[in-house]
């Protein structure tokens, strides 16, 4: 039996065993028989209301009885009584290769099948609590399971890999600047370099700049800034470094602070491999992020800018990570002129209300004028609650979760299927429905497939791959708006279609049964008289026989 997910082990097993449980329940309490007897009595009732006289009343209940039961119990034996054995032995998860990197890692030896009674995962613990139990699956349910996930596994497998491009600001949200000295000289480099940097750039005429120039001037490391006379090599930090050794010539006039240690200039500062801001921002990033999307053979930064070198591979990634960073502390990533990477508002905030000022601490900021500062604050909180649904990394937590609520409604609607077909009195037409619903949402699987190659397609042609900073809102509400769309309201859609349509094949079944039954008791009724009075002709023949001997 497969799962379309490791949590699918879980739900997928738990489900069946409740399953099992409750039919149980309705089987030894009698519940179960409930059906037939509510079926005998609406036909009986319909035909008395048809104005039928007493016999033909009488014929015509008893043969819409006859079909009824007959296809109720086929349906009660095959799709309700559990009869096949469900346990994690027998079942397994083929992990889907629509990300290139999961491809690449099971080209490379990881295992492209997990067994339920190993997946490795966290979820093993949940599963040792169900070791040696094993649910029980109807004859169809089972059919149909099978039959479900081998058209789900096949349609997934046919979906061509693509890089999950739109996982990237998720990721590198998830990674954090975790020592707070390294956050606050971020923030002395931004002041004591990279502003000053901005400010000559716009008082000084630079004549034509390139392209590849001007797009670096929105990033801390530009290489604009590093490699030109009038920008990092001229400005210096402001404060004695510890990690630098004080030079004589650099550092004139800051002799008392020799001690303390060098004043670095600032592309000394940025980029010295020992002990640089840029070598120890880029280290604060996740080693298997950066594997993933900048040294491996196949990482996505390289697929996607083939020309440049390792260093400058790290920088596209290292950028990403600042902007984000960026984009977490003030109103907006929009504007990296105006960056901090001090705490944000909120934090501040969270944090000043332990000494009993609450807010009013923390709004009191540079000018100390209440007023001023609560409509700072106040246009602040507008511009986060505008752009905080812009968010391409919830599009992505939204895909994340999806299979997990999938999963529950999968194990809810498995644990109430056998109150659902009492209720249904076991006709065809529930049952079709039912099953039709039950594949609509396994179908899920493939749609999500669907939706994640278009949505790392859409990422990748309108924001350059998803590693360049996102600074028109129109791109990303484009972006963000497609991904809602593609995992939330398609799926939607699908099931309410399939849904429909699993009436209508359950109503064309279920009439095409009772036109077979009508068929059947015709036939048998006409066979009946056709022997009837083959049986009347051979009596009368044989009584006039007999009355002419007597005769003789």
């Amino acid at each position: 039996m497969g799962v379309s997910s490791y949590f699918e082990f879980v739900t997928t097993l738990f489900g069946w065993i409740v399953y099992d449980a409750f039919w149980r329940v309705l089987a030894d309490s009698g519940i179960v028989y409930i059906p037939f007897l509510i079926i005998l009595f609406t036909n009986v009732v319909s035909s008395r209301r048809a104005g039928d006289d007493e016999g033909s009343a009488a014929v015509q209940s008893l043969k819409k009885s006859e079909t009824d039961i007959v296809l109720a119990i086929a349906v009660l034996f095959l799709a309700a009584v559990p009869f096949s054995s469900v346990n994690l032995a027998e079942m397994q998860y083929v992990r889907p290769q629509l990300d290139c990197a999961v491809r690449d890692a099971i080209a490379n030896g990881e295992p492209g099948v997990v067994s339920g009674a190993n997946t490795n995962t966290t979820f093993d613990e949940t599963l040792q609590t169900l070791s040696g139990r094993q649910g029980r699956i109807p004859i169809w349910w089972g059919f149909v399971h099978v039959l479900t996930k081998s058209v789900v596994s096949a349609s997934i497998a046919g979906i061509p890999c693509t890089g999950d491009v739109a996982a990237v600001e998720l990721r590198l949200e998830n990674d954090h600047i975790e020592d707070p000295r390294l956050q606050k000289e971020l923030n002395e480099f931004m002041m004591d370099c990279y502003m000053p940097s901005v400010s000559q750039f716009y008082r000084l005429d630079q004549g034509v700049l390139t392209q590849p120039e001007l797009d670096s001037i929105g990033y801390l490391g530009s290489s604009y800034f590093v490699n030109t006379a009038a920008y990092y090599p001229t400005f210096y930090s402001k404060k004695a470094r510890p990690g630098w050794a004080f030079d004589p010539v650099r550092d004139a006039g800051y002799e008392f602070e020799q001690a303390d240690g060098g004043h670095p200039t600032c592309d000394q500062w940025w980029g010295s491999a020992a002990n640089g801001l840029r070598t120890r921002l880029y280290a604060s990033i996740d080693q298997e992020t950066r594997e993933e999307y900048v040294s491996s053979p196949n990482a996505l930064i390289r697929l996607f800018y083939p020309a440049l070198n390792q260093a400058q591979r790290e920088d596209v990634l290292l950028r990403k990570f600042l902007a984000i960073k960026n984009t977490q502390s003030n109103v907006s990533g929009f504007n990296n002129h105006a960056v901090s990477y001090e705490p944000a508002f909120g934090e501040v905030y969270r944090a000043n209300r332990q000494d009993g000022l609450g807010m009013f601490r923390s709004f009191d900021l540079a000018t100390g004028d209440l007023v001023a500062d609560m409509g700072t604050n106040a246009m602040a909180g507008l511009g986060t609650l505008i752009s905080a649904p812009g968010h391409i990394a919830a599009g992505v937590a939204a895909r994340e979760g999806s299979t997990i609520f999938l999963s529950l409604i999968l194990l809810v609607f498995v644990s109430v299927l056998p109150f659902l077909m009492v209720f249904s009195l076991y006709r065809l037409q529930k049952l079709m429905t039912f099953t039709v619903v039950f594949f609509g949402l396994h179908f899920f699987y493939v749609l999500w497939g669907l939706a994640f190659w278009i949505d790392n397609h859409i990422i990748t042609a309108l924001l350059d791959g998803g590693f360049e900073p996102i600074y028109n809102p129109i791109q990303q509400t484009i972006v963000v708006w497609s991904q809602r769309l593609l995992y939330l309201a398609f799926p939607v859609f699908w099931i309410s279609a399939v849904a429909w349509t699993g009436v209508y094949i359950g109503g064309g079944a279920t009439q095409a049964m009772g036109s077979i039954g009508g068929a059947s008791t015709q036939a048998m009724q006409a066979g009946g008289s056709m022997v009837g009075s083959a049986a009347t002709t051979v009596a009368s023949k044989g009584a006039a026989r007999g009355l002419r001997a007597v005769k003789k």
